[in-house]
């Protein structure tokens, strides 16, 4: 698996001050307080937010269980780099942040942020590194990831007619078609980029047609494989076998969210011993 980038990422908090004041001419006084306004969110579970530092941003979404995120290139579905997080609100406007991804020869990197919010969706920070280096950026768009919706209510059935038999009730309609978590029927033509938290990214491309599928994590010509897809029903898991010359061998669920994100766990097999797919790892069809 390739190496992630460290990644830079931010969210936090921002207020106001309690006022008080009193009236005079007697012993009893009348407090009015004011009560800060809360733009930071408790927790950055299920959320995304865009950041933006030296004029390039880039896009984080965080899980909706655990405490794993991904960051995206700004605007796109192209996975850059996972890791995990550290979110602690403090006060009305103010936070920290700490992420940290995996680095070369098994190293942590690591960046703390303080955060300060100037509205509930967006602010500025500044940051410091593990390898001590420093700076500052500004963060916006700060929403829930949203879901897919809820599906129509079916119509009301018609009523019988008066004197006689009532007539039979209308069908009820159609309900309404939430979002996607179907699985594609078949991968072929595809590009899907697996992300393993903390670990690294890997893209895999099938063929237009017949079964061949090729890793750009694997050294020429070992990187050329088959695999089988079998496409999960009802919102349940896809399977997924990839089988490479060297004897490297994928043996993956994917659990779909919508119809190019989600999940994958399982096992792989490469560099002769048998790795279990972390926690939080997700993917993305770039095409």
């Amino acid at each position: 698996m390739k190496k992630l980038l460290s990644v830079l990422a931010v969210l936090g908090v921002i207020g106001t001050a309690a006022l008080m004041s009193g009236c005079g001419g007697s012993d009893h006084h009348d407090n009015n307080v004011v009560v800060p306004t809360q733009l930071s969110p408790a927790s950055l579970t299920n959320q995304s937010v865009t950041l933006a530092e030296n004029g390039q941003s880039r896009d984080v979404q965080f899980a909706t269980s655990g405490n794993t995120f991904t960051q995206f290139e700004n605007g796109t579905t192209n996975a850059i780099g996972t890791g995990t997080y550290q979110y602690t609100q403090q006060g009305s406007n103010g936070g920290q942040l700490v992420l940290t991804t995996a680095g070369d020869n098994n190293a942590t990197n690591q960046v703390t942020y303080v955060l300060t919010f100037t509205s509930a969706t967006g602010g500025s920070y500044t940051y410091t590194t593990s390898g001590g280096q420093t700076g500052s950026g500004t963060f916006s768009n700060l929403q829930q990831i949203s879901n897919g919706g809820t599906g129509g209510t079916g119509g009301t059935g018609g009523t019988g007619g008066t004197g006689g038999t009532g007539g039979t009730g209308g069908t009820g309609g159609t309900g309404g078609t939430g979002g996607s978590t179907n699985a594609p029927t078949s991968l072929s033509g595809h590009a899907v980029d697996f992300t393993a938290a903390g670990q690294g990214n890997e893209r895999l491309t099938f063929a237009a047609g017949g079964n061949s599928v090729t890793s750009d994590a694997i050294n020429p010509p070992n990187n050329s494989g088959t695999y089988t897809f079998t496409p999960g029903t009802g919102g349940g898991p896809s399977t997924l076998t990839v089988t490479f010359p060297s004897g490297d061998n994928y043996n993956l669920q994917m659990n779909f969210t919508d119809a190019s994100h989600g999940t994958w766990s399982g096992t792989q097999f490469f560099d002769n011993a048998q790795h279990t797919v972390p926690a939080g790892s997700s993917f993305t069809i770039q095409q």
